[in-house]
This record gives C-alpha cells, sequence and structure tokens, in this order.
C-alpha cells in the first residue's frame, strides 16, 4: 500500500509516489518534477507520521525523473533545515538514486554538507546512480533476520 499525489508548487508540479516495502521493511519514494521544499517538508511529515512502519524507517529516494535545474546551494540549506526538524528519523538510513550529473552533485553537496553541519545526525546518507546498490546499501551491517512487525 502506498501513498501517490500530485503537487503544484511555485506553479511547477511535483509528483510523490510513497511505497512501504513490508518485505524487507524500507520506503521507496519516487519523486519528479522540481523540487519543492514545502512539499520535501510534507513527505517528511508522512513519514514520520505513519502508524505502518516507525519514524526511522530506511528509505530509498528514487529521483532519477526529478528535475534539479532550479537547486541552488540555498535549496541544500533548505533540505538541511527541514532534516534537521525531523529527529525521530533517527539512525535510518537513505538511499538518494539519481540519474543526471547535476542531482549527483546537489545531493553529495546536501549528504556533505548535513554531516558537517549537524555532526550529532546519526542517520546515514548517501546517493547512488545504480538503483539495486543504493537497495543493497540501505541493509548492509544488519543482520538478515531482522523485521519489524507493525499493525
Amino acid at each position: 500500500m502506498g501513498i501517490s499525489y500530485y503537487s503544484v508548487c511555485m506553479g511547477n508540479i511535483m509528483a510523490i509516489d510513497i511505497r512501504h516495502n513490508s518485505e524487507r521493511e524500507f520506503l521507496i519514494i519516487t519523486v519528479t518534477g522540481q523540487l519543492c521544499l514545502e512539499e520535501y517538508k510534507a513527505i517528511m511529515g508522512k513519514i514520520t507520521q505513519s502508524e505502518q512502519y516507525p519514524a526511522d524507517i530506511n528509505a530509498l529516494w528514487d529521483v532519477r525523473e526529478q528535475d534539479f535545474s532550479c537547486v541552488t546551494s540555498s535549496s541544500v540549506d533548505g533540505l538541511i533545515e527541514i532534516s534537521e526538524q525531523y529527529p525521530e528519523r533517527g539512525a535510518s538510513r537513505v538511499a538518494f538514486i539519481v540519474g543526471a550529473n547535476l542531482a549527483y552533485g546537489m545531493l553529495r553537496m546536501y549528504e556533505l554538507s548535513l554531516s558537517i553541519k549537524n555532526p550529532k545526525c546519526s542517520q546515514k546518507l548517501r546517493v547512488f546512480r545504480d538503483y539495486s546498490e543504493g537497495e543493497n546499501w540501505l541493509f548492509e551491517d544488519q543482520p538478515q533476520s531482522l523485521k519489524l512487525n507493525f499493525p
């Protein structure tokens, strides 16, 4: 079961699809369109307030079809500020899957800036070009038998 919706932000459409993989216990979040910080914040709220899974569930963000042409260093700072508002994400792992070089560079800047500006953050974040590598990384160093059960 998942959530799919569209958002119009400053005249741009952003499509969001959030799916819960209950077999491996992680989220797959697919985003297309231009990055909208308000919508990113809304997604974080949906993740942390769900009763289907824990707030610190691992997440794979598939942003291969997202438009990063308007993303700036200010946008990256905005993402960091939003991330800091959700400490309940705790020690989760977050894998971003990108297709374009610009997206890779901007999300690497986010990854590095987050670790510098918030060194106490226990969340692990990585950027990948390959979907399988990103998904596998979410579960590195975790026991195979680990499976959480939620109603």
